[in-house]
């Protein structure tokens, strides 16, 4: 019989916004991250269609281009960054952002595999974090790593109490309604 992971103990409890409140919370954070590092990668650590993640990832990109941020939105894998990964934002677009001061990356959807399990999201989200550390890498670029996560769900959802303890803020769309 396997050994189960060591329990983590539990996290203070995370900050959850609406929509829109969620929006100027992120962005804050993004800002004050990008006080302290040139380029802020940020995940949303979720599951489902119609949650409200594409709507979520082009406010704050067009927020933070406002703010004359650059910014840039991929659907998912970190892995579609280097060349030939068939991400749908040009790789030399994504290039560019790092010849500028300052840059945030946003990935829609990090699968987090047994990230249902509250045992295994630190395990989940470290994975990701390498992968998204080496995808970088074979661009050339040096990152720490993720540096935020949100979670952003739709309170009808079976599954949004068991996501929630993915991210570092936690998104309620409330507005969020199947296509």
């Amino acid at each position: 019989m396997g050994e189960s992971p060591e329990r983590q103990e539990p996290r203070a409890t995370i900050p959850e916004y609406d929509f829109e409140e969620g929006v100027e919370k992120i962005d804050a954070k993004i800002k004050q991250l990008l006080t302290k590092q040139d380029v802020v990668v940020v995940a949303f650590g979720t599951y489902g269609t119609n949650v409200g993640k594409t709507t979520l990832a082009k406010t704050l990109v067009e927020k933070l281009t406002k703010d004359k941020i650059p910014a840039v939105t991929s659907v998912d894998d970190p892995d579609e960054l280097v060349p030939g990964g068939g991400w749908k934002t040009p790789l030399e677009h994504v290039q560019k952002f790092f010849e500028s001061n300052k840059a945030v990356i946003i990935f829609q959807q990090l699968e987090m595999g047994l990230g249902y399990n509250p045992d295994f999201i630190p395990t989940a989200k470290q994975a990701q974090n390498d992968r998204t550390v080496d995808a970088f890498k074979k661009m050339g670029y040096t990152i720490k790593g993720i540096d935020l996560w949100v979670t952003i769900y739709r309170p009808d959802r079976p599954l949004a109490e068991k996501i929630k303890s993915w991210g570092d803020i936690i998104v309620r769309n409330d507005e969020a309604r199947n296509k």
